[in-house]
C-alpha cells in the first residue's frame, strides 16, 4: 500500500513538472506584464474572433486589447485619443494579433457613433470597456458632468450593443462583455452618479442576458474593484483616494484583462474582483444594514 502510494505521489510530481515546464515554452509574454496567456491561435484558426474594445487607449481596454492580440483575434479598437490608440495597436501587432483597426472617437457624440456603427465590419465579440468617473458628492455634480457619465458609461453601450446584436442573432452566435464595476453592486459615498452608471450597465446587461437565452449569445460582466489605472487621473485628480487604498486594494488591470479574455467564446456569466467585494456584495442584499456600516467603515476611502 505505500508503495502505491509513493508511487503515484512521484507520477504526480513528475507530471506537474512536464506541465509547468511544457507551460513555460509555450507562454508569450504581452507587454512585459508578470500575466502571460498560455496559449495562441493563428488568424485562419476558426477560434479567431473579430473583437471590438472601446476604451482601447489606456488602462484596462489596453491590457484586454494586447492579451486579446496574444491570442490572435482580429482586433477592432476605438478611444478618443487617436496618438495613445495608435501606440496600443503597434503593441497588438507586436503581440501577434491577426488584424488591428482603429477608430478614434468620442463614444459622447451619438450621431457621430451611429455612422460609425454603419460602417463596421461583423463582430464577433462586443467588450463595452470605455467609461469614466467623477468621485464627487451627489449635489456637487452638475447636470453637465452627470449627463456624461451617464452618456458615456451606460447610453453608449447600450447604443452600439443594439446596433450589434441584430447581426448576431442572424449568425446565432456573438458574445457582449460589459465591464462593470463593484460600484453596480456596492454603492459608496462621494460616487453616487458613477455607481448609478453601473447599476444601469448590470440591470442592461441581465437583462439582456434573459432576452437573448437561446439565441446563442452569451452576455458576460466584468465587476472589479478599484484597479491603478489611469481612471483616476479625471476621477481622483489629487491622488487621495489611491493613497487611501494602498497596494493591497488596487487590482492589477493585466490580471483583469487575462480573465476577461479567457471568458471569450465561453457561457461565463460574470467576473468578480476581488474576491472579498464579491462576498460583501452577495451578502449585502441580506443584511442591508449591516452593509452600510461596513461599507461606510471599511469600504469607503475616498
Amino acid at each position: 500500500m505505500t508503495r502505491v502510494l509513493y508511487s503515484r505521489f512521484v507520477t504526480r510530481r513528475r507530471a506537474n513538472a512536464v506541465s509547468i515546464r511544457f507551460g513555460t515554452a509555450i507562454r508569450r509574454c504581452v507587454g512585459g506584464s508578470r500575466y502571460i496567456l498560455a496559449t495562441s491561435i493563428t488568424p485562419e484558426d476558426p477560434m479567431s474572433k473579430t473583437l471590438l474594445i472601446t476604451g482601447a487607449s489606456a488602462g484596462l481596454g489596453a491590457a484586454i486589447a494586447r492579451h486579446a492580440a496574444a491570442r490572435g483575434h482580429r482586433l477592432l479598437l476605438t478611444a478618443r485619443r487617436a496618438d495613445a490608440l495608435q501606440q496600443v495597436a503597434d503593441s497588438c501587432r507586436q503581440a501577434g494579433a491577426a488584424e488591428v483597426t482603429t477608430y478614434p472617437l468620442d463614444l459622447a457624440d451619438s450621431a457621430a457613433v451611429a455612422a460609425w456603427l454603419a460602417a463596421l465590419p461583423p463582430v464577433d465579440v462586443l467588450i463595452n470597456n470605455a467609461g469614466f468617473g467623477l468621485f464627487k458628492e451627489a449635489t456637487a455634480c452638475n447636470d453637465a458632468e452627470n449627463s456624461a457619465m451617464l452618456r458615456l458609461n451606460v447610453l453608449a453601450a447600450m447604443q452600439i450593443s443594439a446596433a450589434l446584436l441584430p447581426p448576431m442573432q442572424a449568425r446565432g452566435s456573438g458574445q457582449l462583455i460589459f465591464i462593470a464595476s463593484q460600484a453596480g453592486k456596492i454603492a459608496t459615498p462621494k460616487a453616487a452618479v458613477y455607481a448609478a452608471s453601473k447599476h444601469a450597465l448590470l440591470g442592461y446587461a441581465n437583462a439582456l442576458r434573459l432576452e437573448l437565452r437561446g439565441s446563442g449569445i452569451t452576455v458576460t460582466t466584468v465587476n472589479p474593484g478599484p484597479m491603478a489605472t489611469p481612471f483616476f487621473d479625471t476621477a481622483d485628480p489629487g491622488g487621495s483616494y489611491q493613497e487611501k487604498l494602498g497596494r493591497f486594494w488596487l487590482l492589477d488591470p493585466e490580471r483583469i484583462a487575462v480573465l476577461t479574455v479567457a471568458a471569450i467564446d465561453k457561457n461565463v456569466r460574470e467576473i468578480n474582483r476581488p474576491r472579498l467585494m464579491e462576498i460583501a456584495a452577495r451578502l449585502y442584499p441580506l443584511v442591508p444594514r449591516l452593509g452600510d456600516w461596513l461599507t461606510v467603515k471599511f469600504f469607503n476611502r475616498k
